[in-house]
């Protein structure tokens, strides 16, 4: 690409990110609509370095924000760029888009309409036939793939498409997709796509569109110009996904929505290509074509500033870095980021060996909860202490997912799609709050009776007291159950009558909003919002059968100071219901033991071993310990503040071996913006290093299980030239695999920059895999979790070279740590929902993160239930530092041993006993509500209701009693019988209550996803 154009690429940035702002005022202050659609189609092509000529007239200077910008100036920008004509080059030639269109054979009359849009679009694709979904498009090796008008689909083409959309490919859909197919299929594609079809218009229309409320999904206004400009026969859609927005509605708003986005499928509410004429579907197409690309991340021609390409890492110094391009702002601003330009920093040098510096004096143990520490957190006093070394960045790996949903006082207009997701929102919370009820008042009505006790007599005994229980309630009279419901609902009266509040204000919320009080409104809101918080209940158990865990941060280790100090913090949590620590072992390269492979004990650590008292703490109260490592990162500029280090030294372990070190592609140690260097994965002296650390920690002390945090490359955005991964080792590895330095190649590169990708993705792949193999090797029972980033897979690999989908997938790791970190429960779903029941992570168990600093206490306690109701395995929190009294009390009261009574199996380690208690508790849960009469079931489906429970229990407990194939094997198929008629028997009640009979078939997948754990932790190991 030639210099102009990738100068004109760079100020068309700078142009759109000065017009963001106006695009999205809400008061309308911008250009109109096909003015915008035209400046930003233009734009896009243009900053993309997709065109294959240079645009005449391009933009020169933008106009000071806040100016109207004159139509002329607009038109003027880019001329050629109007809908219908993209050139085909633009977009399939010479991008890295492929495109497939899906053939079959009930769009087969359709197929020259669609073929004849398609080049008039001038676009290059590959026909996908749909028989061969998936292995069409895998071989085709699309990136974008498009299903115009197919009704009838399959179980095997409905697994397709969900496989391609999660190894990164873009999809776009058109007309009634599914609406032939069998009921489960549609809602599987409901869920993959993140809407549905729900009916035809009837009449034409024209559409109009909408502001978006999610800048990731649509800051860029990719929709064409004059899209009100003729009317088409259509149909409407509705959004089922949390992170699904609509674009468009039929007629101005409020009306029934007609495209539909989210972040990997846009789907079109029309027949493409049997209605609409071609300009106009195919300025719709191009349009979504190159929404993907921006979606999956620009790849531009670039070189360094100045030279061909960067410079080695030198051996003493590193050289200073460059201003933040103007991609980098660009993607900064649309994801939201609360960073401020990034200063240059001082060079950087590679310190030899120092000396191992004097701990400073420990503060003495507090009398409470460490909170606040310094490790992964920093505090405000902290933060301070980083500014002042110039460390003001956010890292991206601290950050926290700001609230999916925003509701504020006043009267800005609420469009409809707004208005369906603010009553949704409450629907969902409705849900949590009466599910978390219905379990406080089963369990205090028939006790908290669990299966999973220490020897099999004492399992026997208490799997059939549940059973007697659970199942009936034959062991009490009429009367005795009569009366302990009666003294229940008694004490639940103030949470059924606020729900009940809740309920009639929700039915006065649309009718607000079809009035125009958009104040009314949004203020009715609040108040049902406050309402179902302030009666949440949190005085009796809610926990089920599942994983509990906290990480434990090296600071509160510090600040404990002692194994008194520590007995404090173990007996808290112990009282709060954990029961996993993840223990902070390694951290920043130091061992927080003295260790005999390490170069350097943590220096704030006196005369004592931690991890061997935190192993005796835990295993006393009946908690398991779990050794958190630090493992490609060996550093922290913030640690070294609190050593009184200077800001630059890299770690004990790169500081002794500074060729193990990894760099950036502009030389540096430590990314800019970031604050930890990392070690090289590719060097085999790093690896041995590390696996005889884990091998230390293994064998010296009689941990519960190992998880690996920054298993990772530090995070990178090839877009804006940054990457990382050039160690010693890394270089001449790959140099000798491909006879090219990485240093020499750049994104536009396309197959060596993907071969360059994939070559440090195999690096941290087969640590994992060795770690697995050594410590499997070294102990059978060891449990192997991995901290991880929920990013989608194609950033994740791009960013980070993290593809933990592949771990699960080869039964390498027992345990997903998601660090779904949101600040509130719409974003944390938001976070989970795309991996939650992924069928091809193999059997490894979901246990998704919340962080708790400066969350609300009961938004926590609204996303642990909000986890509770999905299928997975339980949850963890970050961290120990913040877990204040009042949480602290309520963890106690909902899921305590006080709570809690008889210990309750931990789901990894024992999966089958756990399968049976949590079924046990939904047994309890349907009597209960038989008991109230809430319940209702036809007498014949009554009766096969309770027949084919009591076979599941007994298989269930059978299996925990004896753990064999053949009993696996009778239990899967009596749960399969009993999820495959569940919906039926429970028909008048999902009437009444939809959220309710959705968590309970989560909670009975989460039973198959138990006995799945369970095969290979316990029978194939």
């Amino acid at each position: 690409m030639s210099d102009r154009r990738y100068r004109l690429g760079k100020s068309l940035r700078k142009v759109q990110l000065w017009l963001n702002p106006i695009i999205h005022s809400p008061g309308g202050e911008g250009p109109s609509i096909p003015n915008r659609g035209q400046w930003v189609m233009g734009t896009f092509v243009v900053s993309l370095g997709l065109l294959s000529t240079p645009v005449p007239g391009a933009i020169a200077q933008p106009t000071p924000a806040g100016t109207s910008i004159p139509e002329t100036s607009l038109s003027q920008t880019a001329p050629e760029m109007t809908p219908g004509r993209v050139p085909s080059q633009s977009l399939t030639e010479n991008s890295a888009l492929r495109l497939g269109v899906v053939r079959s054979p009930e769009n087969e009359a359709q197929w020259e309409a669609i073929d004849a849009r398609l080049r008039a679009a001038g676009l290059v694709y590959e026909t996908i036939e749909f028989e061969r979904l998936l292995d069409d498009a895998r071989n085709a090796n699309i990136t974008v793939l498009f299903i115009p008008n197919i009704s009838t689909w399959t179980v095997e083409q409905a697994l397709a498409l969900e496989s391609l959309l999660s190894q990164g490919v873009h999809v776009i859909v058109s007309g009634p997709l599914g609406v032939n197919s069998a009921v489960g299929i549609r809602h599987a594609l409901t869920a993959t796509l993140g809407g549905t079809w729900q009916g035809q218009l009837s009449q034409a229309t024209a559409m109009e569109p909408l502001y978006c409320r999610t800048e990731m999904l649509c800051s860029s206004n990719w929709i064409p110009r004059e899209v009100n400009r003729i009317a088409i026969p259509g149909g409407i859609l509705a959004p089922s996904g949390y992170n699904t927005e609509v674009m468009t509605t039929w007629g101005p708003a409020p009306g029934n929505p007609a495209v539909l986005v989210s972040d990997r499928t846009t789907f079109f509410g029309w027949e493409w290509g049997n209605h609409a004429d071609v300009e106009y579907d195919s300025a719709w197409l191009r349009a979504a074509l190159l929404r993907s690309e921006l979606q999956r991340g620009p790849q531009i021609n670039r070189t360094v500033a100045g030279q061909e390409t960067p410079p080695p890492p030198p051996e003493s110094t590193i050289p200073s870095s460059p201003a933040p391009s103007e991609a980098e702002q660009l993607r900064e601003a649309e994801v939201q980021r609360r960073q401020a330009p990034e200063p240059p920093q001082s060079p950087t040098p590679v310190p030899a060996p120092a000396p191992v510096p004097q701990a400073p004096a420990r503060p003495s143990p507090a009398d409470t909860l460490p909170s606040l520490p310094e490790s992964s957190t920093p505090s405000q006093g902290m933060t301070a202490q980083v500014e002042a070394v110039g460390l003001d960045e956010l890292d991206p790996a601290e950050e926290t997912a700001p609230p999916g949903l925003m509701v504020e006082q006043g009267p800005l207009p609420i469009p409809s799609f707004q208005a369906i997701e603010m009553r949704r929102e409450l629907e969902n919370l409705l849900g949590r709050v009466e599910s978390a009820l219905i379990t406080a008042a089963s369990v205090q009505t028939q006790g908290p009776q669990q299966a999973g006790a220490e020897t099999e007599e004492e399992m026997t005994e208490k799997l059939s007291v549940a059973s007697a229980s659970l199942v009936a309630v034959g062991d009490k009279t009429e009367g005795e159950t009569g009366e302990a419901i009666a003294q229940i609902q008694q004490a639940l009266i103030p949470t059924h009558e606020a729900i009940a509040t809740a309920r009639s204000l929700l039915l006065e919320f649309p009718q607000l909003v079809q009035q125009q009080d958009y104040a009314g409104a949004r203020a009715k809101w609040v108040e049902i919002r406050d309402l179902l918080w302030q009666h949440y209940p949190t005085n009796g158990l809610l926990a089920q059968p599942e994983i509990r865990a906290i990480w434990l941060d090296r600071g509160s280790i510090v600040r404990a100071g002692s194994e008194q100090g520590l007995t404090r913090i173990f007996d808290n949590l112990a009282a709060a219901g954990i029961n996993t620590v993840f223990f902070e072992t390694i951290n920043a390269g130091y061992p927080i033991y003295p260790s005999q492979v390490a170069p350097q004990q943590n220096p704030l650590i006196g005369n004592w071993d931690p991890l061997a008292v935190a192993v005796k703490l835990a295993h006393d109260r009946g908690m398991e310990l779990h050794a958190w490592v630090w493992t490609f990162a060996a550093g922290n500029q913030r640690h070294n503040v609190l050593l009184n280090l200077d800001s630059n030294y890299p770690g004990p372990v790169i500081a002794a071996n500074p060729d193990w070190a990894g760099y950036t592609n502009e030389g540096q140690m430590i990314p800019r913006g970031q604050t930890k260097p990392f070690l090289d994965p590719a060097n085999p002296e790093v690896r041995r290093y590390l696996l005889n650390l884990l091998e230390e920690i293994a064998t010296r002390y009689d941990v519960d299980g190992v998880q690996l945090d920054y298993i990772r490359y530090p995070f990178q955005d090839p877009s804006a030239e940054r990457s990382y991964g050039y160690g010693k080792v890394a270089r001449q590895e790959f140099q000798n695999l491909t006879g090219v330095d990485p240093m020499t190649i750049s994104p536009s590169d396309r197959d060596l920059w993907q071969q360059w990708t994939d070559f440090r993705v195999r690096q941290v792949d087969s640590f994992v895999s060795d770690a697995s193999q050594l410590l499997r090797s070294l102990r059978s029972d060891l449990i192997l979790s991995v901290a991880v980033f929920p990013l989608n897979p194609h950033d994740r690999r791009n960013r980070i070279q993290q593809n933990w989908e592949e771990w699960a997938r080869r039964g390498e790791v027992d345990l997903i740590v998601p660090m779904t970190y949101a600040m509130d429960t719409n974003r944390l779903q938001q976070l989970t929902q795309p991996w939650i029941n992924q069928e091809d992570l193999g059997a490894a168990l979901m246990l998704p993160a919340i962080r708790l600093l400066d969350l609300p206490e009961i938004i926590a306690v609204d996303q642990i239930q909000a986890l509770r109701n999905q299928s997975v395995g339980g949850y963890a929190l970050f961290a120990a530092e913040n877990l204040n009294p009042v949480l602290n009390g309520i963890f106690q009261r909902t899921q305590g041993p006080s709570a809690l009574g008889d210990r309750t199996p931990i789901p990894y380690r024992e999966p089958f006993a756990a399968a049976a208690a949590r079924f046990a508790g939904l047994q309890r849960e349907w009597q209960f509500l038989r008991d109230t009469e809430e319940l209702s079931m036809r007498e014949v489906d009554l009766n096969e209701f309770e027949d084919k429970g009591v076979q599941l229990t007994q298989a269930l407990e059978e299996l925990a009693r004896d753990p064999s194939g053949p009993n696996l094997q009778q239990t899967r198929s009596v749960l399969m019988e009993f999820r495959g008629q569940f919906r039926g028997w429970m028909n008048l009640y999902s009437l009444q209550k939809p959220y309710q009979i959705q968590t309970w078939e989560n909670r009975l997948q989460t039973l198959d996803d138990l006995l799945n754990y369970g095969d290979q932790f316990l029978l194939q190991r």
